[in-house]
């Protein structure tokens, strides 16, 4: 578990600490995680055989390589070895750390305290940037390596927007977020947990940005809906017919689009969310221009936007994209989005799966956690895109929810019986 602790501690490191090769940056975390690539091929040998390799490692290895794949057809091998191989050095790596390290009950609660401690400390601080408006993180550690901050203080409700050591608000907020659900319910156990759920929901509420808060709540509704359902099998999929039916229900009564409808009341601020609903709109009629971009994307080619008729939607997607699986779509084609929805379908099902098979409540609710905190961020990924750290944490998730059946217990020598099986079959000695 030190390397993973190493690898999540380095996401705090402050992007001017970076080293420049040319075009390629190197930030505080890409350094170690080039640092442990020859670490994860060692463990790979030593422990690879104990893994039970399946169809969501398959899938992972095909997501992480295909983006290198669709860079190298539309801009060439150069971008191809630089871009694309840092995106599968950042999922790569960190994906397999997680599964060659967190087997049981015991690793996935030292990876969730790491990073609640890793929340922690994004809280605290974060807390005076959102009194003060000033950027203290990037504004000391430009001092420190002579570079400059150009960052702009942004507030909203009142609150300044605190963006920590990451790279923006909105990221610092989702987060911060995405650990509620696990913070609860190791609190549930042991009472020092509590303040780390208070941290964690602080932490999206001093970014002052929608997103986070809808994921809170998306993860509080999961677990209320688990605890009612708690002996019920298909819980997951009667909540999921349940909110089709809510959706075809809002469509027949209402004159607007059920996804604009929710916009206007789940979020704080309905306009960034119409925005998003327009820039998916118009993402989908860019992508759909060609059959090579539908398949391969448009890498970082920015002037595929000017088919948009809408001024204001062209130059607001020329400059971002709020959206991780738009982004994938634009720059990798709609062939990554697929492969990432396969991946991500065999990875929950597997957590559901593996949470039924385990034998202790702690397991089951811990494996449980896991999963929602997943869920959670796979839909607000929708809304949100993961850059940097925040896509390193994603897959560390989604790692986290595969988890790694014990290896089979061995035979004590040719030709016999395990004790274990023998137990089973023979009954015991009457006792004198």
């Amino acid at each position: 578990m030190t390397a993973i602790r190493i690898l999540i501690f380095s996401f705090l490191i402050p992007d001017e600490f970076s080293l420049t090769l040319g075009s390629l940056v190197l930030s505080g975390y890409r350094i170690v995680l080039i640092a442990l690539a020859p670490y994860i091929l060692w463990l790979m040998l030593k422990r690879g055989h104990d893994v039970d390799w399946n169809h969501c490692d398959v899938m992972a290895c095909i997501v992480f390589i295909w983006p290198t794949l669709a860079f190298g057809l539309n801009t060439g091998l150069t971008a191809a070895i630089e871009s694309g191989g840092v995106l599968a050095l950042e999922m790569g790596v960190p994906y397999l750390l997680v599964r060659l390290n967190v087997n049981n009950y015991d690793e996935r609660k030292k990876l969730a305290t790491s990073f609640l401690t890793m929340v922690t400390i994004l809280f605290l601080v974060g807390l005076p940037e959102a009194i003060t408006g000033q950027h203290f993180t990037h504004e000391i550690a430009a001092q420190l390596t002579g570079q400059s901050y150009t960052g702009i203080a942004d507030q909203r409700y009142g609150i300044w927007r605190a963006i920590g050591p990451m790279d923006h608000a909105i990221l610092f907020g989702t987060l911060c977020a995405s650990f509620v659900v696990i913070a609860i319910t190791l609190a549930q156990r042991q009472r020092k947990f509590w303040p780390a759920v208070f941290f964690a929901g602080g932490g999206a509420v001093i970014s002052a940005s929608s997103a986070p808060i809808l994921a809170i709540l998306v993860q509080l509704g999961m677990l209320t809906w688990a605890l009612l359902l708690r002996r019920h099998a298909n819980k997951w999929w009667l909540l999921l017919l349940l909110f089709l039916v809510f959706y075809v229900f809002v469509d027949i009564l209402s004159n607007r689009d059920p996804v604009r409808v929710m916009f206007s009341y789940l979020l704080i601020n309905p306009a960034t969310g119409y925005a998003r609903y327009y820039m998916w709109i118009n993402g989908i009629e860019v992508l759909t221009q060609s059959t090579w971009g539908m398949v391969f994307g448009y890498g970082y080619d920015i002037s595929i936007f000017d088919v948009i008729d809408d001024f204001y939607s062209r130059n607001l997607m020329q400059n971002t994209v709020d959206s991780y699986w738009l982004v994938l779509m634009l720059r990798y084609g709609a062939t990554m989005a697929a492969l990432f929805a396969v991946f991500l379908l065999f990875v929950l099902r597997r957590s559901l799966k593996q949470t039924r098979r385990l034998s202790k409540r702690k397991d089951r609710r811990l494996m449980q956690a896991w999963f929602i905190s997943a869920f959670a961020m796979t839909l607000i990924a929708s809304t949100v895109h993961f850059w940097g750290q925040m896509a390193c944490v994603y897959v560390m998730v989604l790692a986290a929810c595969v988890g790694r059946t014990p290896p089979r217990r061995k035979r004590s020598g040719s030709g016999t019986t395990t004790q274990h099986k023998i137990g089973r079959r023979v009954s015991p000695s009457p006792v004198d």
